[in-house]
């Protein structure tokens, strides 16, 4: 699209500097030469063919970037998914995972994933890689670390869909979920 679009504009760049030309060297009646006469109505019909073209990839070009913006909220949810797979390296250094790896993961949860419209379709591929992404890092993960990377995953799903309670989650780490309210409260 962006390759005819820019073929297009040179076309039509080219058609300009033609009939400049042909008008800087015409001499005499510029309604008697028959090459520039030509030369201009040839010149109207691709322009008005261009002028088509370039309507229809503008068209095409924002259906593009609406797309692209729907599906902008799983673009961010994976990619928070990746750091949390990224920093397991700081557990265990053997737990390394390349983009290409992840790329991998995400593009088989998009021909996986089931079908819908709208938001259920972004539902739909929100959960398909994340089960696909879990699946797959627990297989590489030894025991002990399995529940770690799930409870790492949640509060980092939980946080960016912003369900993420702190003051439960603070609790939760320093009480060890013992319960009860905390008997210091926060530093200013």
């Amino acid at each position: 699209l962006v390759l005819e679009s820019a073929a297009s504009q040179a076309q039509l760049k080219e058609i300009e500097t033609k009939i400049l030309s042909l008008l800087s060297s015409s001499s005499g009646n510029i309604l008697d030469d028959e090459e520039l006469i030509n030369t201009l109505g040839n010149a109207k019909v691709a322009s008005q063919r261009i002028e088509e073209r370039v309507a229809v990839q503008e068209k095409t070009q924002a259906e593009i970037s609406e797309t692209r913006k729907f599906y902008m909220p799983v673009a961010f949810r994976s990619s928070a998914q990746f750091f949390v797979v990224a920093d397991l390296a700081s557990i265990e250094p053997t737990y390394q995972y390349s983009l290409e790896w992840f790329v991998g993961i995400y593009l088989a949860a998009i021909d996986h994933a089931e079908k819908g419209r709208g938001e259920a379709r972004l539902k739909n591929l929100n959960n398909e890689f994340t089960f696909r992404l879990y699946n797959n890092v627990c297989r590489s993960l030894f025991e002990k670390d399995k529940l770690l990377f799930s409870l790492l995953l949640t509060v980092k799903m939980l946080g960016h869909d912003s369900e993420l309670n702190h003051a439960q989650m603070m609790l939760f780490f320093q009480a060890g979920g013992g319960g009860g309210i905390l008997s210091r409260p926060k530093p200013q």
